[in-house]
């Protein structure tokens, strides 16, 4: 089964911007971790990972309260406006809602059983 088309954007807008910031920005400790742990996050939700989507979501919108206090940092709320708009858009909740695991293990459901 393929995942949403906005599952898909939004895993190409983090490689996008990551890939960009890799280019033209400086590259740290916390950008190259904080960078991982995004795609790797990415690919929990292309697994359809209830936990990865709540992560990404928390994350979105961390970055934009961020954002919003240092308002002159529009690229940033831009992106993370972007990335939390394709995480709530619903075929994306379908998605992660109908596959319904809290880790990649097959068979373990998110009641815990």
């Amino acid at each position: 089964m393929r995942p949403p088309i906005t599952v898909i954007a939004f895993v190409a807008v983090v490689v996008t911007v990551l890939v960009y910031l890799l280019l033209f920005g400086r590259v740290d400790g916390w950008l190259f971790g904080g960078g991982l742990l995004l795609l790797f996050a990415s690919y929990g939700l292309v697994r359809g990972i209830w936990f990865a989507w709540l992560f990404l979501t928390v994350v979105a919108v961390g970055d934009l309260v961020i954002a919003a206090i240092e308002w002159p940092a529009w690229g940033a709320a831009l992106v993370n406006g972007t990335l939390l708009a394709l995480l709530v858009c619903p075929s994306t909740w379908h998605w992660v809602r109908r596959r319904r695991r809290l880790l990649s293990r097959p068979g373990r459901l998110a009641t815990g059983t």
